[in-house]
């Protein structure tokens, strides 16, 4: 009779962890990356700039929110001529779409580049060819 009793209660212990193993455990949905990936890369993404400068030499550092961390990124620095003065710095940034199954979670992506002009020169940034604004760390 004893180990009657005990399968009965090692079963209802068994049915007890399923059952809140089933109720308990979220479920994440399957969605398609180039669905999600389309709809994030149509919007403006959020680029940081700080400029610091020393004996001639601008040190542009900062970073981008990306859709997720598979994204590779690009950055170049490049001074801005109007006819023989330099008017500003550009910063280009381009992002190759990922390629595989990567986790959908906005990353911030960060860079850092260096070009010799005159001090007091705006900033400008471009991501993929257009002109975004740059927010403040």
């Amino acid at each position: 009779m004893s180990t009657r009793r005990l399968r009965i209660l090692a079963l209802i212990i068994l049915g007890a962890l399923i059952a809140g193993f089933v109720i308990l455990v979220p479920r994440g949905k399957v969605q398609s990356p180039t669905a999600d990936a389309a709809s994030t890369t149509s919007g403006i993404p959020e680029v940081t700039l700080v400029d610091s400068f020393k004996k001639g030499t601008h040190t542009i550092s900062g970073s981008i929110v990306v859709y997720n961390a598979c994204v590779a990124v690009a950055t170049e620095a490049l001074v801005i001529e109007d006819g023989a003065n330099p008017s500003g710095i550009q910063i280009s940034i381009t992002r190759a779409p990922s390629e595989g199954i990567c986790l959908e979670l906005p990353t911030r992506i960060p860079f850092e580049k260096k070009v010799k002009a005159p001090r007091g020169l705006a900033l400008t940034a471009l991501v993929d060819g257009k002109t975004v604004p740059i927010t403040p760390p």
